[in-house]
């Protein structure tokens, strides 16, 4: 009887020891769909971050060049008079030019 129960013994510890692997994998596997999951909630994340980003850079270009086209818009008005002075002068020497 001793040879009896003593296979069970071995045959219940390798059982064991089964089971022991089994949920230390499980517990593994667990743990890296949580880790996946986060990676995945953490992308969405940076995903929506960028698209912000990248909004905001549209529109601070976009108001960029409003704001060139109104400097320009207001050097071409302040340098209007320069500008038909220049050309008064001009047509004043093709006049003289045409009259010698």
């Amino acid at each position: 009887m001793h040879s009896r129960t003593a296979g069970k013994t071995l045959k219940s510890g390798r059982f064991g020891a089964q089971s022991i692997i089994f949920v230390v994998g499980l517990v593994v596997a667990v743990v890296m769909i949580i880790a996946t999951y986060e990676q995945l909630v953490g992308s969405r994340s940076d995903a929506r971050l960028l698209a912000h980003a990248l909004e905001v850079q549209n529109k601070l270009a976009g108001l960029r060049i409003l704001v060139r086209r109104a400097e320009g818009d207001q050097l071409r008005v302040t340098d209007w008079p320069f500008r038909s002075s220049h050309l008064r002068n001009e047509s004043a020497c093709l006049r003289r030019a045409g009259e010698r």
